[in-house]
């Protein structure tokens, strides 16, 4: 079986579920490698921008960057504490 050194999993930070998580994490571990994640956000609707003023867009895009965040480390927390990461 070929060997793994880095690992790219890409999350979806509208699904409720990850599934492709715990998998990724157990590969890694068995193959001593790495894992990366990786989600994308979308950038506000150009309409939406013009809409909102100046300094609001950005407020919004940090609120909408750190709930992603906080959604996205309550997913690896328990494979942290498991050693899997």
């Amino acid at each position: 079986m070929k060997q793994f050194r880095k690992i790219l999993l890409v999350l979806d930070p509208e699904a409720q579920q990850q599934p492709a998580l715990e998998r990724a994490a157990e590969l890694a571990r068995l193959h001593g490698a790495s894992l990366h994640v990786l989600t994308v956000l979308e950038d506000l609707p150009l309409e939406l921008k013009i809409l909102l003023s100046a300094p609001y867009p950005r407020q919004l895009r940090e609120r909408i960057e750190h709930q992603q965040r906080t959604r996205i480390e309550a997913w690896l927390a328990p494979l942290r504490e498991q050693g899997s990461l």
